[in-house]
């Protein structure tokens, strides 16, 4: 009787092992994995650059984010990082821009800022929902080298003065605004 139970136990334990090689689907495609970033040096000022944020990255399925106003900071994750670099590209279209660490999974300078030197240029996609943020957009490129002037109207940063154009978008990433030359 013992044995008998053995057996039947042994084979159980077996058709257990067969049924979940088989559900698992030897051969299939693995299940994608989770991919996080943290996005950090983002410019947040209010509750409407978080909801900014927030906005941007519903955009895209799978995608979820938790954004820390006091320390700048979006944590963003997704099925995979085909999912999580899409929404990194929403939240750079929302106008904001913040550094991974991350070669692959990465906010992209896609400003098409002229190279070298430049009596003016045009920035626009900032985003740009308020006195603060237009305080540090104005404030961050004012820093660069030969810039004499910036001033906002409509959206648009016009930076004035003889500067390498490069340089300002890179300030402006760097506090944390994502820009583009503005024709």
């Amino acid at each position: 009787m013992v044995r008998r139970l053995a057996v039947a136990f042994a084979v159980a334990v077996l058709l257990l092992g067969v049924k979940a090689g088989a559900e698992e689907g030897e051969g299939a495609a693995p299940a994608p994995v989770e991919t996080k970033v943290s996005l950090s040096g983002l410019h947040i000022c209010c509750g409407s650059c978080t909801k900014g944020i927030n906005n941007a990255v519903a955009k895209v399925e799978g995608a979820k984010v938790a954004v820390d106003a006091k320390a700048k900071t979006a944590a963003v994750s997704g099925k995979d990082a085909e999912t999580v670099q899409k929404a990194l590209d929403e939240i750079a279209a929302a106008g904001f821009h913040g550094a991974t660490g991350d070669e692959k999974l990465a906010i992209k300078d896609d400003s098409g800022a002229p190279e070298g030197k430049v009596k003016s240029l045009k920035l626009s996609g900032a985003h740009n929902c308020c006195g603060g943020c237009n305080k540090g957009l104005v404030a961050a490129v004012k820093k660069v080298e030969g810039v004499t002037d910036a001033a906002t109207a409509q959206k648009v940063v016009t930076v004035t003065g003889d500067f390498d154009a490069k340089a300002v978008v890179k300030a402006a990433n760097d506090a944390g605004y994502h820009v583009k030359a503005a024709e």
